[in-house]
């Protein structure tokens, strides 16, 4: 009977341990579940291995051609952020294993992939084939090699064999003053350096005024045609400026003297005007006005009038009080000349009148 029991355990343990592996196999839990595009998937199968940083965090879930691309759907546990510019590559970690989706970089902090994402064919890379790398390298020796006329990368390396052969001490020469000059250059770099920032700081002014670099240049461009156009007179011109300038050294060599002698005599006129500056400044003001007066004195007859007023007598003198007291005329007596008196006289009456006083 103990025996019997304890079979009956051991089954009874056996069949729950098989319902609690059907159920954690077959649970329903939620997943993050991201689609990455390649443009070929080869050995990329279903339950393949997706990893992070080389870590297994989920597995292939689907692969289904969609025509020049291939989707790969891919299941990550609940929880795990993917970051939102994540890339997705085709790996094989060794010769012989499955190959694995690789996922990276690895998260830190910001945005992150959302349940049901799509990493573009953009972010994804698949690994060249070995069919794919043996074609690239047909394709390369193809296009190096012989063409219907010959040359090629043989005749190239022959033909420089040739070029060489014998100059072998001047090639050197020459690989070692280029290093020569390298280390001239890497020992003036921030010379250098400072020479490129100058000039891109003029670049950049140029730019930044690039509205009146074209202006200008179109100014040069149409002065220039002006010349192009009147290069005759311009000829003429500077033929007539030759012929004086030698005329100028002609008349200096044989008046050299002379010309010295006068330059001599303007600087001390010109010295001298500079002293009466204030005197010139006089004239030049009142002359206008002086000249207007002259223009006035004179008739529409062509005679000059001018008005004397002399508020004495004549006896006041003493070289014409004598002649007052022998001939008692009104000039020794009266108020003075006041009228105008015209010039050149029309008569004797104007000389009477100048003797009678007048009115």
């Amino acid at each position: 009977m103990t025996t019997t029991v304890k079979k009956l355990a051991v089954l009874a343990a056996i069949v729950i341990c098989a319902i609690g592996a059907v159920l954690f196999v077959t649970r329903d839990e939620h997943r993050l579940t991201l689609t990455a595009e390649f443009t070929s998937t080869d050995a990329i199968f279903t339950g393949n291995t997706v990893t992070i940083l080389g870590v297994p965090s989920g597995r292939v879930e689907s692969v289904t051609p969609e025509g020049s691309r291939v989707r790969v759907a891919l299941s990550l546990p609940s929880g795990t952020r993917i970051p939102a510019d994540a890339q997705a590559w085709v790996l094989s970690p060794s010769v012989i294993s499955d190959r694995t989706i690789e996922l990276g970089p690895g998260y830190e902090d910001g945005e992150f992939l959302a349940d049901g994402a799509v990493i573009p064919l953009e972010r994804t890379h698949s690994p060249l084939t070995w069919d794919q790398l043996t074609a690239s390298v047909n394709e390369l020796t193809v296009a190096l090699g012989p063409g219907a006329d010959g040359g090629g990368i043989g005749d190239l390396i022959g033909e420089g064999a040739h070029a060489l052969d014998g100059n072998g001490q001047a090639f050197n020469d020459a690989v070692q003053s280029i290093s020569q000059a390298s280390s001239v250059l890497a020992g003036a770099s921030p010379d250098i350096s400072e020479l490129v920032k100058n000039l891109n700081t003029l670049v950049q002014l140029i730019a930044d005024n690039q509205t009146q670099v074209d202006s200008l240049s179109n100014s040069v461009t149409v002065t220039a045609r002006a010349f192009g156009t009147q290069r005759a007179d311009i000829s003429g011109a500077l033929d007539s400026l030759t012929t004086l300038l030698g005329q100028v050294s002609a008349l200096l060599a044989e008046h050299g003297e002379a010309v010295t002698a006068d330059l001599g005599t303007l600087a001390q006129l010109a010295g001298a005007v500079a002293t009466k500056q204030d005197q010139l400044r006089e004239i030049i003001e009142t002359a206008p006005t002086g000249f207007e007066n002259v223009s006035n004195l004179v008739t529409e007859e062509g005679r000059a009038r001018a008005r004397l007023n002399v508020a004495t007598d004549l006896s006041q003198f003493d070289t014409t009080r004598e002649l007052c007291e022998k001939m008692p005329i009104p000039l020794c007596t009266g108020p003075g000349i006041v009228n105008p008196i015209e010039f050149p006289s029309a008569g004797s009456s104007d000389l009477a009148r100048i003797l009678g006083g007048g009115n």
